[in-house]
C-alpha cells in the first residue's frame, strides 16, 4: 500500500538510491498465527551492490529505538527492486473537498428523507364551539384517521386533510449534486488534459489530436516505463535472459468509443480508391488499421507488401464484369490461394455441364456447339406449322 513508503531518494539520473518501506510481518506462536508486527525494510545501493537492513522498533524506558533484526548484500545487483509509477500531478486534485461536499448533502438528504418526509393531519375548528365544549387549556381530543375513517366537519369550513413537507427544499438539493457530479467529472478530465507527457516522442506529441488524448498518452507512457521496468527486474531474478521482452502500450491513446472508431475507419476506407497515388492509398489503409487495431506492425507489413488495394468483393465483382482484371487476379486480391482460381473454373465447367446436360438431355455424341450451331438441325421433325398458334375455339374453318 501506499502507506507502507514511508521515504526514498532518488539519484542524479532518475534512479531510487534509498528506499525505506514498513512492512506487516506474521508472528506465530505454536504455530499458531497471533498477529502481525510492524518490520522497517531499508534498501540502499552501495559500491558492492544492494543492501538490504530490517528494522524494529522496540521501547526501553519509555524511549523508542530501531533494533536491526538483519542484514543482507546481494553484490553486482545495482538497482533496488521497486518501481514508482509517478504522475506530474494527482488526477484528484481538488475532487476530493468536491466528494466531501457531495456526501454530505447526500447525507442531509437521507437525514430529511427519514425524520422529515412524513405527512401530518390537519384540520379547522370553531373557537367559540371549542370553548362551548370546555375541553382543557392545552387538551387535543383523539382523532382517528386513515384510509379507512370518515370525518366529519362543520358546514363553511374547509375539510380535514394531510400536508405533506414541501419537496422544493428536497429537489434543490439533488440538483446541487447532480452539479457537483457534473463538476468533479470536468475536474478530472481537465486534469488528464494537463498531464505532461514528458518521454513521448515528438511524432507520438504530434498525434495527440486533443488534450485529453495527450493526457491518456502520458498514463499509457508512464505505465509503459515502469512495467518495462517490473520485466527487466523480473527477468533478473528469474535468471532469464530475453531480449525481445517489452511492454507495448499504443501511441496514440483515442478518447473515442469502438462504434466512433469503426466510423472513422468507413470514412478513410471511402476514400482510398479516390487516389491514383498507391502511396496515398496505402497510407490511408494504414490510417483505418490504426483505428481499428491501434499500431499492429504485422498488419502494417501486409499493407506496405500488398499488390493490390482492394479486398472488396463487391468492388472486384464489378471488375471482373466489366473486363477489367481476370478471375485469377480477382481471387488474388479477395485473398485466396493461387491455385484456386483454376479449380474454381474447372469446377465452374463442370457444374455448367451438368447443368445443360439435364436441361435438354444432351445427347453423348452431340457437344454444346451443335446445339449452337444453325447448320445443324437436332430436330428434324419439327416443322413451320408446328410453330405456329393453335385456332381458337369456334373458329377451325375461318380463313
Amino acid at each position: 500500500q501506499a502507506e507502507e513508503i514511508l521515504a526514498w531518494n532518488s539519484n542524479t539520473v532518475g534512479e531510487l538510491a534509498s528506499l525505506l518501506v514498513m512492512a506487516k510481518v506474521p508472528r506465530f506462536d505454536n504455530n499458531l498465527l497471533t498477529g502481525y508486527a510492524e518490520e522497517y525494510r531499508h534498501y540502499t545501493i552501495t559500491l558492492e551492490g544492494l543492501l538490504i537492513e530490517k528494522y524494529e522498533q522496540v521501547e526501553e524506558n519509555g524511549i523508542s529505538a530501531d533494533n536491526l533484526l538483519s542484514s543482507r548484500l546481494i553484490p553486482g545487483l545495482f538497482e533496488i527492486p521497486f518501481v514508482i509509477f509517478e504522475l506530474n500531478q494527482s488526477l484528484l486534485t481538488d475532487v476530493a473537498d468536491y466528494q466531501i461536499a457531495l456526501m454530505n448533502l447526500e447525507s442531509s438528504d437521507i437525514a430529511y428523507l427519514v425524520k422529515a418526509n412524513f405527512p401530518f393531519y390537519v384540520e379547522e375548528y370553531d373557537t367559540i364551539t371549542e370553548n362551548y365544549n370546555n375541553f382543557a387549556q392545552g387538551d387535543q381530543p383523539a382523532v382517528d384517521v386513515g384510509t379507512t375513517q370518515g370525518r366529519r366537519y362543520p358546514k363553511g369550513l374547509n375539510q380535514p386533510a394531510f400536508i405533506n413537507p414541501s419537496s422544493e427544499p428536497l429537489k434543490a438539493a439533488m440538483a446541487k449534486e447532480e452539479q457537483i457530479k457534473a463538476d468533479i467529472k470536468r475536474i478530472i478530465n481537465l486534469n488528464l488534459s494537463t498531464l505532461e507527457n514528458r518521454h513521448a516522442s515528438a511524432e507520438s506529441k504530434k498525434a495527440d489530436e486533443t488534450p485529453m488524448e495527450a493526457g491518456m498518452t502520458a498514463i499509457a507512457n508512464i505505465m509503459q516505463i515502469g512495467e518495462n521496468q517490473i520485466l527487466k527486474m523480473w527477468l533478473y531474478f528469474q535468471g532469464l535472459t530475453d531480449p525481445s521482452a517489452n511492454v507495448t502500450y499504443p501511441e496514440n491513446m483515442a478518447a473515442s468509443s469502438a462504434a466512433e472508431r469503426r466510423e472513422s475507419a468507413k470514412e478513410i476506407l471511402a476514400l482510398v480508391n479516390v487516389f491514383p497515388s498507391i502511396t496515398a492509398r496505402k497510407n490511408l489503409l494504414r490510417q483505418a488499421a490504426i483505428e481499428l487495431f491501434d499500431n499492429d506492425k504485422v498488419i502494417d507489413q501486409e499493407i506496405a507488401t500488398a499488390k493490390y488495394m482492394t479486398s472488396d468483393y463487391i468492388q472486384v465483382g464489378h471488375d471482373i464484369d466489366n473486363g477489367l482484371v481476370t478471375k485469377e487476379t480477382a481471387s488474388l486480391a479477395r485473398g485466396y490461394d493461387p491455385a484456386e482460381a483454376a479449380l474454381a473454373k474447372s469446377e465452374h465447367l463442370e457444374s455448367v455441364a451438368a447443368i445443360y446436360a439435364a436441361q435438354v438431355k444432351l445427347d453423348p455424341a452431340a457437344t454444346m456447339v451443335d446445339k449452337f450451331n444453325p447448320s445443324k438441325d437436332t430436330n428434324p421433325k419439327t416443322t413451320l406449322t408446328d410453330t405456329l398458334p393453335l385456332p381458337l375455339p369456334g373458329k377451325e374453318n375461318a380463313h
